[in-house]
């Protein structure tokens, strides 16, 4: 390293010899033409062809900062003149010496290396500079070219990360866009063959950065892919192109889905609109038999019409319960077949002790019952196309599937507090949202209903003179075809503002509707968010959660809240239960009710009406405590203050209260009467946790101190034997078990965080 500053000093004492010498013979009034022929010039001019072809950048900066105006403009005229080459390939050097670092590549950039100056004037030098930029892009276009013909995406890939967007594109468009498509082509087929439908996004993505499968993918760039919007919009005519043929073909391809039983991975293609979306269900690690009986199986209902969400849905729920047997040691079958009633019952124990890494329980009993049901009719159907002798019983219908209504949460009601304040608040939300929710809210319709009500919906009635509105109850569509009803579903509409409300969604979205070919009326167009091209957008159905997150998103925002003071938390049903909650409480009978909501059964309307018995029940028992507790006698109430007042009201209607310690919570209800235990520590109504550990540890402390205090004071008194005292005993004994506590503690936050390192 010495050596080598040694040789650079070397350097630069030797040629500020030479413009020392050529300095003062300017200084003597000798022109440009008169210096050029000096023989110390010469040798200047030797030592930049030497610094050219060295690429001593530090050097030639300090030549030209050294040197004076009139030095200068000879050195130029040198370098034009005889030197041109060898400074061409020197300026072309620090551009790849810039594009390897993924530096801006600009002319004024290469200067500002090369000089250390950012600011410059045109002349003969500038053009040189200019000439060097120009080739080395021209290069890089090759190169580029060379890629794309080659289909040779790890190079596109480094020159798309070395080069600001906007230059990869110009250097390519517009005499290179036919090679830019069919290499985007291929790249579309590619995502498609990975199992994902093409939007302009991933052909982006996938195209310049990275594979659809590397897990690279899922890192967006800097800013996000909102960063590159720009170039996108200016550029980006030949990825829309691309992506529309796909999609056309993606589209064209939906009619003739064709599922092969000897493929492994099967493609299915459904349609939301204008959007394809690709469903991708992967049998390559499932056991041989196991699979082809699940694939004959599917193929089955793919036969029968079932639609591609729905033999996803199947091979989901038969999924769970194949994983299982394959994580159970002691289950090792060939087929569903050689299962027995206890390794179903094991399979389903299993199911309900799995936990997420948060600890909390991974699968909802509705989701477990599903796919034991759904393994009841594929035992069925094996047992069916197999021929299996009678005396064969199925073992998922020997298992007695629990009642999920009894341990599923009951959806609440929007109580009127809520439903005045959001009624106020809806206001701020785009239109679509309005009409939905008053549409939810008004006719009990479910929320899927809704998104596909057609742009006829409406029909007046010429005799009672009355709007009614037409929908199909999708979710008991198929029941509603086995007793013989019709596909739609008729209510009257009484209120002429819904009907409004109803006809503004159908004109807002009657240029869509004419774009897209389709009858729905809650629809809109992808890619407005962003403002892409128009020929870049497309028209979709509006989901579930495009409404109900909005709405949630404003009781967050105008703080809307319960009795007690907490946010509300919006779903959908909750409608449905709202109306058929008022149109009990006003006098509707079971019937009318019934028949309003879509119920197939009474018995659906019937559960509505015991929530409401069990509302009206809770409520008077409410009234009845608060008025008893306002007649205790004013002496006792005299003893508390408000706030305690509240406090013990509070822990009555909970049936809950802090400890004293303050390490937990006692959950012996005020009403059996005090406490006759000296401390909470130990007992089995104590309720504690991670949360109040701090506390476990501050009394462990002070218990510690307690007893060394205590035993300081036996050994000044001469107490030998104090350890076998009751009193020093007890108190150790608290000890311990504050100890102990602490421990399970520890060990329970350890076990929680396992699944997280």
């Amino acid at each position: 390293m010495n050596l080598e500053l040694e040789m650079c000093n070397d350097k630069i004492l030797n040629i500020q010899g030479i413009i020392n010498v050529l300095e003062d013979e300017c200084m003597k009034g000798k022109t440009i033409k008169q210096i050029k022929t000096l023989g110390h010039f010469s040798t200047l001019s030797h030592k930049l062809l030497q610094i050219f072809k060295e690429l001593d950048y530090q050097l030639y900066r300090y030549v030209m900062n050294s040197s004076s105006f009139k030095l200068k403009k000879a050195i130029g005229q040198v370098i034009v003149q005889e030197l041109s080459q060898e400074f061409i390939y020197f300026v072309e050097q620090m551009c790849k010496c810039h594009y390897e670092l993924g530096k801006e590549i600009s002319i004024k950039g290469i200067y500002a290396s090369i000089r250390g100056l950012h600011s410059f004037t045109s002349g003969p030098v500038i053009e040189l500079y200019e000439l060097a930029y120009h080739n080395f892009y021209n290069k890089i276009r090759k190169e580029l070219i060379q890629a794309l013909v080659g289909f040779n995406k790890e190079a596109i890939r480094h020159i798309w990360s070395k080069l600001r967007k906007t230059i990869f594109f110009e250097l390519l468009l517009p005499e290179n866009e036919v090679q830019l498509i069919n290499y985007l082509k291929q790249c579309g087929y590619e995502i498609i063959e990975f199992g994902y439908t093409v939007t302009w996004q991933k052909l982006w993505l996938h195209s310049f950065q990275a594979d659809m499968t590397d897990e690279n993918h899922i890192i967006r760039p800097s800013g996000g892919i909102v960063s590159e919007i720009r170039p996108f919009k200016k550029y980006g005519d030949p990825i829309l192109t691309v992506v529309s043929e796909l999609r056309e073909e993606q589209l064209n391809n939906m009619d003739n889905n064709v599922l092969n039983t000897k493929d492994d991975v099967w493609k299915l293609v459904e349609k939301n609109i204008e959007v394809p979306r690709i469903i991708k269900l992967n049998f390559e690690n499932i056991p041989f038999f196991i699979k082809k009986g699940l694939k004959g199986y599917l193929h089955n209902w793919f036969e029968k019409g079932e639609k591609a969400r729905g033999i996803q849905q199947r091979f989901w729920d038969l999924m769970r319960i194949i994983n299982t047997m394959k994580e159970l040691d002691n289950i090792n079958v060939f087929s569903m077949l050689e299962l027995d009633k206890y390794q179903v019952q094991q399979i389903f124990s299993h199911l309900q002790n799995q936990k997420k890494k948060s600890g909390d329980v991974k699968y909802k009993m509705v989701t477990i019952n599903g796919s034991m049901t759904e393994a009841r009719l594929f035992v069925d159907w094996l047992i069916e196309r197999n021929k299996i002798a009678t005396h064969y019983s199925n073992p998922f219908r020997e298992l007695i599937l629990p009642n999920t209504r009894i341990d599923s949460e009951n959806i609440p009601y929007i109580p009127d507090e809520i439903v005045r304040q959001l009624q106020t608040a809806i206001k701020e939300c785009p239109l679509h949202i309005q009409h939905a929710w008053l549409i939810m809210m008004n006719t009990g319709l479910r929320i899927s209903e809704v998104l596909k009500l057609e742009k006829n919906c409406l029909e007046w009635d010429i005799k009672e003179k009355i709007f009614y509105l037409k929908y199909i109850p999708h979710k008991i569509l198929r029941y509603r075809r086995k007793i013989g009803l019709d596909d739609y579903n008729k209510i009257p509409i009484l209120d002429p503002i819904v009907v409004n409300y109803i006809k503004k969604q159908i004109d807002n979205t009657e240029f869509l509707r004419q774009k897209a070919n389709t009858n729905y009326i809650f629809i809109r167009l992808t890619g407005t968010k962003r403002k892409l091209h128009q020929s870049a957008q497309r028209v979709i159905a509006y989901t579930r959660s495009d409404i109900e997150a909005p709405i949630n998103r404003l009781i967050r925002r105008n703080k809307i809240k319960n009795v007690d003071g907490e946010l509300w938390v919006y779903s959908h049903h909750q409608c449905r239960k709202t109306l058929a909650t008022r149109l009990l409480t006003e006098g509707a009978s079971i019937q009318e009710t019934s028949q309003i909501l879509g119920h197939l059964t009474e018995r659906t309307t019937l559960q509505y009406y015991e929530d409401i018995d069990k509302m009206k029940i809770a409520h008077l028992d409410r009234t009845l405590f608060e008025a008893l507790f306002d007649e205790i006698q004013p002496e006792v109430i005299k003893a508390y203050t408000k706030d305690e007042l509240n406090a013990l009201k509070e822990e009555i209607l909970q049936g809950a209260r802090e400890t004293p310690e303050g390490h937990g919570i006692c959950l012996k209800h005020v009403s059996f009467g005090p406490c006759k235990k000296k401390s909470c520590v130990g007992c089995s109504l104590l309720l504690t946790g991670p949360q109040k550990l701090p506390m476990w540890k501050k009394l462990y402390h002070e218990q510690k101190e307690y007893i060394e205090r205590l035993a300081t004071y036996h050994s000044e008194q001469g107490n030998v034997n104090y350890e076998e005292y009751r009193e020093f005993q007890a108190e150790n004994h608290l000890l311990k078990t504050y100890e102990n506590t602490i421990k399970k503690l520890e060990s329970f936050i350890k076990e929680r965080m396992k699944p997280h390192e």
